[in-house]
């Protein structure tokens, strides 16, 4: 046994030797072996059932479904059993995919007869559905015919079919889909193949989400091809996604707010300069702000500047009031052309039926500058037929929109707004040169005057402008709309037009107001 080991072990001893002198004299050293390194696979953007076709089998039958992933690599991928499956079973749930992105899974079919989908989901994104038809008898084929009174656009329509369930399970407009489905355009044959003879099925039809219908079949014979016709309804306008743009137009135009407009200019200007006194009311301002009201007052009485400020802007020509009608009447036009309101109607899932409507013009002027800024509550709802009705109201305030008028008739590159363009037409430069005639008071020569004179005719402005806030007048305009609404493929308001009643409250005084209503949905982002 030792001289075994013994020639055993001179055996190993050699060998090595002979292996260690043959490397080092006749072979160089082999590069070590480089194994390739792979960074992290992407997440799955897609995931396809190869081939994409529906699988007819038989009762207990076993058949391989293959799936491909992209981008190629390893991919988590979860297989659930979707619909009617019966004791249908997969012989995995969670697979990896290969490197290349391809994974299978067995199926075994059910039992009895009936219809479900295969469902895999890789990396918890993507997903696909193999559709699998069942039966022992054989398989039919359905023409399915729409039948539809409404008035909404169909381009296309979507058939399906759901094995042992009936329509009455099939709750809402459209019915929830079957596993078995099939779409088409508008007018082209709409065929579901590979019916499973025998079960009672469910048959849907919609076009998008917004018309459907269901209707019950009781049995189908192996190599049966039938008609047959659905009817289908719309489905209730989608209130909770409303979004569009509403346009109220005053017909035949705007001339019966004409004396609202009058009371409102005359009520800005009074405010601008109480008792038509210009001069006084220029001066009260500048005292106000006056680095030392006493010392301007004193000088005011002892220059006699009331009559110099009379004398220097009747040398102006027009009087600063004329000007504001003249400038106001001009801002109104687009008002008495019938120009009403425009906003945004806006529901949320909250309040699908009482939508926000944001106000973005009144006659034609900026909302922002012509009442409060904040949304205000409507009330929306709709008949079958898709007859919409919109109400609310909104509210202006009248001095606000005489100065937003005014802005839009002065405003030009010199000239931006209606207070600039006062400032222009007073040229307080020239009126300090007027009173500097007399003794200024030591705080505030020349410049002071200049700059109390601009800043003077701001606070006459801001005093006008905010006249009916400070005083809580406010106007209303209420509205009633009834419009024929189009809805998009989800019974969502794309547009609607019609036409619209209400009352524009001033005060006491109401005046009945009515015109076309338009509404177009935002074009999408």
């Amino acid at each position: 046994m030792r001289s075994l080991r013994a020639i055993g072990s001179m055996a190993v001893a050699c060998a090595l030797a002979c292996a260690c002198s043959s490397s080092s004299e006749q072979q160089p050293i082999p590069d070590a072996a480089v194994v390739p390194e792979t960074g992290p696979v992407d997440k799955a953007t897609s995931i396809a059932f190869e081939p994409d076709a529906m699988l007819t089998l038989a009762p207990g039958e076993k058949t391989t479904l293959q799936i491909v992933v992209q981008p190629t690599g390893v991919h988590s991928v979860r297989f659930s059993l979707v619909g009617d499956s019966l004791d249908a079973s997969l012989d995995a749930d969670l697979l990896q995919t290969t490197e290349l992105g391809r994974a299978a899974v067995v199926l075994t079919a059910p039992q009895a007869a009936t219809a479900f989908q295969v469902r895999a989901v890789a990396d918890d994104g993507p997903s696909a559905q193999a559709v699998v038809s069942v039966s022992g008898t054989g398989f039919a084929k359905l023409t399915v015919v729409p039948a539809y009174a409404g008035a909404r656009s169909t381009p296309e329509w979507t058939a399906t079919a759901a094995a042992l369930i009936s329509c009455s399970d099939k709750k809402g407009i459209p019915p929830q889909d079957g596993p078995l489905m099939q779409t088409a355009p508008s007018g082209s044959p709409l065929v579901l193949d590979g019916l499973p003879a025998g079960p009672k099925l469910a048959i849907t039809l919609r076009s998008g989400h917004a018309v459907g219908g269901c209707s019950d079949l009781v049995k189908l014979s192996a190599g049966e091809e039938r008609t047959v016709s659905v009817k289908v309804g719309d489905r209730p306008i989608e209130l909770a996604s409303t979004d569009f743009e509403l346009g109220i137009v005053l017909e035949p135009d705007g001339t019966a707010l004409e004396p609202w407009l009058e009371a409102s200019t005359a009520k800005f200007v009074e405010a601008f300069a109480p008792k038509g006194n210009e001069a006084a009311a220029l001066l009260d301002a500048m005292q106000s702000l006056a680095p030392v009201p006493a010392e301007f007052a004193k000088a005011r009485l002892n220059g006699k500047w009331d009559e110099a400020a009379v004398q220097y802007l009747q040398l102006l020509g027009k009087p600063l009031s004329e000007r504001i009608h003249s400038w106001a009447a001009k801002g109104f036009l687009p008002l008495r052309g019938g120009v009403g309101l425009t906003g945004r109607i806006r529901s949320t899932q909250e309040s699908p039926s009482q939508p926000a409507l944001t106000v973005e013009t009144f006659g034609g002027l900026d909302a922002a500058k012509v009442g409060w800024s904040y949304d205000y509550m409507t009330s929306l709802s709709a008949d079958p037929g898709d007859t919409v009705h919109v109400a609310g109201a909104v509210y202006v305030l009248p001095t606000a929109y005489v100065a937003a008028a005014v802005d839009s008739a002065t405003a030009s590159a010199e000239v931006p707004d209606g207070l600039s363009a006062l400032r222009h037409v007073v040229s307080c430069s020239k009126l300090a040169d007027a009173l500097a005639t007399t003794t200024l008071p030591p705080t505030c020569l020349m410049s002071c005057i200049e700059k109390l004179c601009m800043a003077g005719v701001g606070r006459m402005w801001e005093t006008a402008r905010d006249a009916s806030e400070d005083s809580f007048d406010a106007a209303s305009l209420s509205f009633n709309v009834s419009a024929a609404a189009q809805v998009d493929a989800e019974a969502v308001i794309v547009t609607m037009a019609g036409t619209w009643a209400g009352e524009f409250t001033s005060g006491q005084d109401d005046v009945s107001v009515k015109g076309t209503a338009t509404g177009t949905a935002p074009p999408s982002p």
